[in-house]
């Protein structure tokens, strides 16, 4: 005689493997953080992706993740890097990203796309 077991339902394993950031693997900063990043700006002239802190590239992939203003913040800092000291970048891009979100939750905007 056999006897039913049941089973406890196994939560989904998450879709990317977190990374840390402050760990000083570099080349898995930055492979997580291209993989973040929207592949139209992957290439985009002028911009030097290297150069952003893992600080700031982990706040983009842990922080903003999958939000749907991610390429405007993305393009923010692009524009930024190498103009801003890298604390003051990811100050700057975290006020911005704060400022989006109060935007959408104030204004009822769900995003800056028309």
């Amino acid at each position: 005689m056999t006897t039913p077991v049941a089973q406890t339902p196994v939560p989904p394993a998450s879709t990317r493997e977190r990374v840390n950031f402050s760990d000083g693997n570099r080349e898995a900063h930055l492979c997580a953080f291209y993989k973040w990043l929207p592949g139209d700006l992957h290439d985009a002239p002028g911009i030097s992706w290297e150069k952003a802190s893992s600080r700031v590239l982990g706040y983009c992939v842990n922080t903003v993740g999958e939000n749907s203003d991610k390429k405007y913040i993305a393009f923010a800092i692009g524009t930024a890097i190498g103009g801003l000291g890298q604390a003051s970048l990811h100050q700057y891009i975290s006020r911005f990203y704060h400022l989006l979100c109060k935007i959408r939750k104030v204004c009822g905007i769900n995003s800056c796309q028309t």
